[in-house]
């Protein structure tokens, strides 16, 4: 009974992760109908900037909850930073052209992981996680480790985050509009294109917690694995 219980909390917080890594790629897909390949590179950049952060780069980030807690705010804020300019300067442009669209996201998403393991190495990174979040706690008399409580959490967090967004805010019912009819949406005196480019801020703020989670989950970061998303 344990190995069960061990195996179901275990694989519900590998499933958050996985989840936490798909929202933002299936929100720019579902709204926007922009297969972004750049995704891994958002992952991989939020994962960095976690890691930087927590590892003393970052003031207050570091040993404690409240630190890493600060470290996932810079990381996921660079990442929709990130996400940001990629709209901006390589997906705007293409927009009525998604061949181009494809070709140039998947060179981003090249070119990312390989600029990472040229300032920090291919070599894995090993990410101070709290002492805290390293223990275990028992459940039905298995050990389950804490930080799955932590993905799990996250995700459901930044789930019904989305769902809020989409459903109960005027930026979401402008998005929606405007994948349905952005001429009139438009003509109407709304800018779409800053609700695009908000909907691509969210998604990569998603990739890039996914990134630091994930360095908390398999204890390092390491840019071939975000290549590999």
């Amino acid at each position: 009974m344990s190995t069960v219980v061990l195996l179901t909390v275990t694989g519900l917080g590998l499933g958050a992760l996985y989840f936490l890594i798909a929202s933002g790629l299936t929100l720019i897909f579902g709204l926007m109908d922009v297969l972004n390949f750049a995704h891994g590179a958002l992952l991989a950049i939020g994962g960095y900037a976690t890691w930087w952060a927590v590892s003393g780069g970052l003031p207050g980030a570091g040993a404690g909850i409240p630190g890493l807690l600060l470290a996932l705010a810079f990381g996921t804020a660079v990442g929709a930073l990130a996400a940001v300019l990629l709209e901006l300067c390589v997906i705007r442009p293409l927009y009525a052209r998604p061949r181009e669209q494809v070709l140039a996201t998947v060179g981003v998403g090249l070119a990312v992981p390989a600029l990472l393991s040229g300032i920090w190495g291919t070599d894995e990174l090993t990410f101070p996680g709290p002492r805290s979040l390293e223990g275990t706690f028992r459940l039905l008399g298995a050990d389950i480790p804490v930080d799955r409580l932590v993905l799990i959490g996250a995700a459901l967090v930044v789930l019904a985050a989305l769902r809020l967004f989409l459903g109960g805010t005027r930026n979401g019912l402008v998005v929606r509009a405007g994948v349905e009819d952005r001429a009139m949406v438009s003509a109407l005196g709304i800018d779409v294109r800053k609700a695009f480019t908000l909907v691509f801020a969210i998604g990569g703020a998603a990739a890039a917690l996914a990134g630091g989670l994930g360095g908390l989950y398999f204890g390092e970061v390491d840019p071939a694995r975000a290549a590999r998303c």
